[in-house]
């Protein structure tokens, strides 16, 4: 065995150990921190499993778009079997991606991941876990850390360059959350970079062969059946690689790549027609922010997905304005003074042959790999779409799942930038220096970073006695929740009850006539039943004290003649309880349950409590008063 091979051997399996580790690191950590998932993790099984039945809480004539989706809870019967195959398969509806489809047209997102995690819950069938869509997430690790490692390989001309790549974002905050989340984005993210490499790779081979830009169109058909940001992330990449083409006078090139790309993307719409109506859906986000500020925020969480850093939250363009101004400022004065040497002379004969050079680099291939540049102009493109389109304040350090895509292309363009200023060092000794420090200063901030900050979607709230699934099985049950789209969060507490009555959470809705009447056909049977109350909004009683000293503020001030237009919770969604002429106990769990069994004349004992997500679940057993 030659020398070079046994080198590239040593890599490999290196670059084997590494992913190997990260595995190892992600199905620990989930396995012993994540106790608790995220309202979108639920959809992931709903959306994929539920026999033509996206959501829970609307009916199949409500089912027409994303749009008819409402925060109002409607008052509905359900039962366990309801709950129980909304997340799982059954012998009739396992292997049926009719279903599938139907489900993912009716929502926002295109089916491949769906159907991958349909087809291992359909080879389960009757079978729930958690760890299904897991195995779909490590896949996509271990894939994605090779294309990494490729494209990384290839920018940098260092192998060892490459695996500190591979080995950083493996095991940064963004890399961990992007596995542990079990939604489409580790899929969409193993897409993007595996994009990314075959694009790279055209600009670095003379003659790409057939198998190349079959690659690339295989590619684009798939990524955008993942998610419909691909199209963003893969429309970028595409234009300013064929930009570069162009310049290059690689004609042949730059029409087979733009065909191929094309040519998958067009594939990938012919069998998901309902793309361009998911592009052109008005999705009811809350009001936008102005698009530098929304900018800002997701530069920053970018950021601290690999550094763990918050930093720089002023305003970007301060910065600008204190390193810029001052600048011109103390430039235009030495200028004028110095306006009759040379070089003030010859600054603009100067800078035109600057630009000269620059395009004569950019436009020859054997100067300059254009890939960083493709992938850097890339990141800030996709980065500003999003900035536009997404709303931050909806979903704010939850809103890296749309970064996800961008962490390795960032961290290898910065690794690019450390790389070209080690080379510019002539003596080897402070090159190797240089790259000890740089190793030593990776790890550092590795740790720092999860010293500082929390892995995004690892929640650790669960159950405090037991689930409420134990105190459900076998009993009807009342479940009364804040919103409509949280009530997929409850199926596995209820997947073994008998029947479920959903409802409103609304302490004041509770009261109205048409809920009782609903509550009274439980209630009638005489027999013990389960409450199951979501206080996610509900006020605690400290809360409740607070109102209340406000409230007599408000009517000091008013009796005195002052302003009482400032209200003291201006943030809170209850503020407008002050303009009540009175407040009662309503908005607590205590009261809900005490007017709950005055109307009953039920004795409720508390059994436990439940987070899911955002949802907060208080379990009681209600039982007839002898």
């Amino acid at each position: 065995m030659s020398k070079t091979s046994s080198k590239i051997k040593k890599e490999h399996i290196a670059l084997a150990i590494i992913i190997v580790l990260q595995v190892l690191t992600v199905f620990f950590v989930f396995k012993t921190q994540k106790k608790s998932y995220d309202t979108d993790e639920f959809y992931s099984y709903g959306l994929a499993n539920s026999y033509k039945k996206p959501f829970l809480y609307l009916t199949e004539e409500e089912t027409n778009a994303f749009a008819n989706a409402t925060s109002h809870v409607p008052t509905r019967w359900f039962t366990g079997d309801d709950f129980k195959y909304y997340l799982r398969t059954n012998d009739e509806t396992a292997f049926c991606y009719d279903s599938v489809y139907y489900n993912q047209v009716h929502d926002t997102i295109p089916p491949l991941y769906y159907s991958v995690l349909h087809t291992i819950c359909s080879v389960r069938s009757g079978h729930f876990s958690w760890y299904y869509a897991l195995w779909i997430n490590l896949f996509c690790l271990v894939i994605t850390q090779i294309f990494t490692y490729l494209l990384a390989a290839r920018l940098t001309r260092s192998k060892l360059a490459a695996l500190l790549v591979v080995a950083f974002w493996g095991f940064t905050l963004g890399g961990i959350s992007c596995f542990i989340f079990l939604r489409m984005y580790a899929m969409l993210t193993m897409f993007g970079v595996i994009y990314s490499y075959l694009t790279v790779k055209l600009h670095t081979t003379e003659k790409p062969v057939f198998k190349g830009y079959a690659m690339i169109a295989l590619t684009a058909f798939l990524g955008a059946l993942v998610h419909h940001n691909f199209l963003i992330f893969a429309f970028f990449c595409t234009a300013f690689s064929c930009i570069f083409l162009l310049m290059q006078k690689s004609i042949k090139k730059f029409f087979s790549y733009g065909f191929s790309a094309l040519a998958g993307i067009a594939l990938s719409v012919a069998v998901f027609p309902a793309t361009i109506k998911h592009l052109t859906l008005d999705i009811p986000w809350s009001d936008s922010l102005p698009f530098w500020t929304s900018l800002r925020y997701f530069t920053i969480t970018l950021k601290n997905s690999f550094t763990g850093s918050l930093a720089l939250h002023t305003e970007w363009t301060l910065y600008v304005r204190v390193a810029i101004i001052p600048l011109i400022l103390f430039s235009l004065p030495i200028l004028f003074l110095f306006r009759d040497k040379p070089f003030v002379k010859n600054l603009p004969k100067n800078a035109k042959k600057l630009a000269k050079a620059i395009w004569s680099r950019l436009s020859d291939p054997d100067k300059m790999n254009p890939g960083y540049l493709i992938i850097l102009l890339t990141v800030i493109s996709y980065l500003s779409v999003i900035a536009s389109k997404t709303f931050f304040m909806d979903l704010w350090e939850n809103s890296i799942r749309y970064l996800y895509i961008l962490i390795p292309g960032t961290i290898i363009v910065l690794f690019g930038i450390v790389l070209w200023i080690i080379r510019k060092f002539k003596k080897e000794l402070v090159k190797k220096i240089c790259s000890v420090i740089c190793s030593v200063g990776l790890v550092g901030l590795l740790v720092y970073q999860h010293n500082a900050s929390e892995i995004v979607y690892l929640y650790k709230d669960s159950y405090d006695v037991a689930p409420v699934s134990d105190f459900t099985k076998e009993r009807d049950c009342i479940l009364l929740v804040g919103k409509s789209v949280n009530l997929q969060c409850c199926s596995l507490m209820l997947e073994d009850a008998k029947n479920v009555l959903c409802s409103d959470a609304n302490p004041n809705s509770i009261r109205y006539y048409e809920f009782l009447a609903e509550y009274n056909k439980i209630i009638d049977k005489h027999e013990p039943f389960m409450l199951l109350l979501d206080v996610s909004d509900y006020l605690s009683s400290e809360e409740m004290d607070a109102y209340k000293e406000a409230q007599k503020e408000k009517k000091k001030k008013e009796t005195n003649g002052e302003d009482t237009k400032v209200s003291l919770f201006t943030d809170s969604d209850y503020s407008n309880i002050l303009h009540q002429v009175d407040i009662d106990d309503r908005l607590t769990e205590d009261s809900t349950i005490k007017f709950l069994e005055k109307h009953s004349g039920y004795k409720a004992s508390k059994c436990c409590s439940e987070q899911s997500c955002g949802v907060s679940i208080a379990a009681y057993l209600f039982e007839p008063q002898k």
